[in-house]
C-alpha cells in the first residue's frame, strides 16, 4: 500500500479514496492508527475514508472519529451505512473537519442533516439525474425528489435490480415522512 501511496503522491495527485484494510478482522483501534499512519506519512495527500462495512468487514463507529478528526489531511468519508440518528450524531464530530458523502438514494435527509454531498454508481449515465437530484436537496423540493426517486425505482425493477428497488423504496418512505410532518400533502 505504501508503494502505492508514494506512486499517488509521486504523480500530483491531491488524494486519495482509502478503505481499510480487510484480510482480518480488524478492530476499532487498528481502523484509527492505519488512518492515522497514513496520514501521517503522506501529510500532502488528502484521504477520503472508503467506508463500506459489507466490502471491508468492518464498520467504523461514530466514536471512533473523535480520533479520527484530529487528522488535518482526513478531509472526507464515502459512507452509506449509517441510520439518521447516527447520521446525526456522526455530523456533531466531524462537522468543518471531514466531508461526509452519501449514496444518491440517501441525499435527502441526509443533506438536510450535512452530508457535503452524494456519489452514485450510476453517474456512468452523465451527471445530470444526479445533479438535478442534488438541486432540489438544496432547495428543500421534496416531491420533486420522490418523483425522481420513483422513476428511478422503477427503472431498477425494470432491470431486475431488486435490492436498489427497495433501497429506494425505503428511500420514498422517509422523504413521505418528513413530507408529512413538515405539513405537506403528496
Amino acid at each position: 500500500m505504501i508503494q502505492k501511496m508514494n506512486l499517488v503522491k509521486d504523480l500530483g495527485a491531491d488524494g486519495v479514496l482509502l478503505g481499510v484494510p480487510y484480510y482480518e478482522t480488524l478492530h476499532v483501534q487498528d481502523a484509527i492508527k492505519f488512518y492515522h499512519d497514513i496520514a501521517d506519512l503522506f501529510p500532502s495527500l488528502n484521504i477520503v475514508i472508503y467506508h463500506n462495512p459489507g466490502n471491508h468487514k468492518f464498520t467504523i463507529p461514530v466514536a471512533a472519529f473523535r480520533e479520527l478528526v484530529k487528522k488535518s489531511n482526513i478531509i472526507g468519508m464515502k459512507d452509506s451505512h449509517r441510520t439518521t440518528q447516527a447520521f446525526m450524531n456522526l455530523q456533531k464530530i466531524v462537522r468543518g473537519k471531514i466531508s461526509v458523502f452519501v449514496n444518491q438514494t440517501q441525499l435527502y435527509p441526509y443533506y438536510a442533516m450535512g452530508a457535503a454531498g452524494c456519489w452514485s454508481t450510476e453517474v456512468w449515465m452523465g451527471p445530470w439525474p444526479i445533479l438535478y437530484l442534488l438541486d432540489q436537496a438544496r432547495k428543500g423540493d421534496i416531491p420533486k425528489m420522490i418523483v425522481k426517486l420513483r422513476k428511478q425505482m422503477d427503472k431498477c425493477a425494470k432491470n431486475l435490480e431488486y435490492e436498489m428497488a427497495a433501497q429506494i423504496r425505503d428511500e420514498i418512505k422517509k422523504l413521505r415522512e418528513v413530507e408529512l410532518s413538515l405539513g405537506g400533502d403528496l
